[in-house]
């Protein structure tokens, strides 16, 4: 757990859920590089591989990362699992409306409702990578609707901390068992009872079906607009990984100019951000996130906010130089952020994705 920082923080607004947890890798509170993605893999690694220990690993292996916060340990935990051989695909969830596939709610979220794109092979065993676990909650109403909806029977959950004590984890284990569905789950660090999470924000025995049923009565376009995502072909919140022999190919690597600015990454374009880090050595990002915590005065020194609704931390440490990285459906956060930044002395400039095509 060396050279590896975690960080223990507060929510902000949010009465549902008052204790945050982040990593350094996770890029909310500082700048990261590609050394801090590999720390990462480090640390994700060795929970896979406890997990491999204790069960062989099967065929059609499908890795779900839920936005935003399980993007990056999902797109490290996909090379880690390359780098041994194991064959994967890699889907994440998105919040945006709009979008095609499995629809379930994650109640203590600001904003609940996410989707992820239907696999279209049979999947044998499924991994949800997560930043947290706080009741298991999530990761139960994620099951109850994909796993039923796709037959999975074996699925493993990773995630960097495990704030549940023992009774949450005791329920989380029942209810899984309900859906017919074998379930392990490992995590880098074990809060147990040292903190105090009260014993009755246990998991909730609805699926949220009425919060569901409302989602898709306001989102009745079941198709996505592929002119509100940058490279859509590419994005794990869409569909699977792109064909490798289709013509239609990416260039991570980008001009080092960007090394002595600062790239600010909106939303969940923050998967984007991942694959350039991991292929330059010199690109940086932070990501503008929609998790509201507090100043702390250590970890979290300054904080700018956004609309009331995304949040950029120690902003006053950053380049005065600014790119900022967003899809185009986020244009007018962006637009917002752009204005405020400015005010602050900052030059800001999109960042020119368009030059990655080939």
């Amino acid at each position: 757990m060396t050279n590896l920082h975690f960080f223990h923080l507060e929510r902000d607004n949010n009465p549902r859920r008052k204790e945050a947890f982040t990593a350094d890798f996770i890029g909310k509170l500082f700048p990261i590089k590609d050394r801090n993605l590999n720390k990462g893999c480090e640390y994700l690694e060795k929970i896979l591989v406890r997990s491999l220990k204790n069960q062989s690993v099967q065929e059609n292996v499908l890795i779900i990362g839920l936005t935003e916060s399980g993007i990056i340990p999902s797109i490290l935990m996909q090379k880690i699992a390359e780098d041994k051989g194991i064959t994967t695909t890699l889907l994440s969830s998105t919040r945006r409306p709009f979008t095609s596939g499995i629809i379930f709610v994650e109640k203590h979220s600001h904003e609940p409702n996410h989707s992820i794109p239907v696999p279209s092979q049979k999947i044998t065993e499924l991994w949800i990578v997560e930043d947290e676990l706080t009741t298991g909650n999530t990761v139960f109403e994620f099951l109850s609707q994909f796993c039923g909806q796709l037959k999975i029977e074996k699925v493993r959950v990773f995630s960097l901390a495990d704030f549940r004590n023992k009774q949450q984890k005791r329920e989380a284990s029942k209810r899984v068992r309900s859906l017919n569905v074998e379930c392990t789950w490992q995590s880098c660090l074990y809060f147990d009872d040292k903190h105090d999470i009260s014993s009755k924000k246990i998991l909730l025995a609805s699926t949220g079906m009425e919060e569901i049923d409302r989602y898709k009565r306001n989102n009745k376009q079941s198709s996505f607009f592929a002119d509100a995502w940058h490279i859509p072909e590419y994005r794990a919140a869409i569909k699977q990984q792109p064909d490798k022999n289709s013509n239609n190919t990416i260039d991570w690597n980008v001009s080092d100019c960007y090394s002595d600015a600062a790239v600010l990454v909106i939303g969940e374009a923050i998967d984007v951000a991942t694959h350039l880090a991991l292929a330059n050595s010199s690109f940086s990002f932070q990501h503008i996130t929609l998790s509201p915590w507090k100043i702390n005065n250590s970890s979290i020194v300054s904080r700018l906010d956004f609309g009331n609704k995304y949040f950029l931390y120690n902003y006053k440490d950053l380049a005065k130089k600014v790119y900022i990285l967003n899809d185009p459906i986020d244009k007018d956060i962006a637009a917002i952020v752009k204005e405020k930044l400015e005010e602050h002395g900052f030059m800001v400039n999109p960042f020119p994705l368009e030059s990655l095509t080939c």
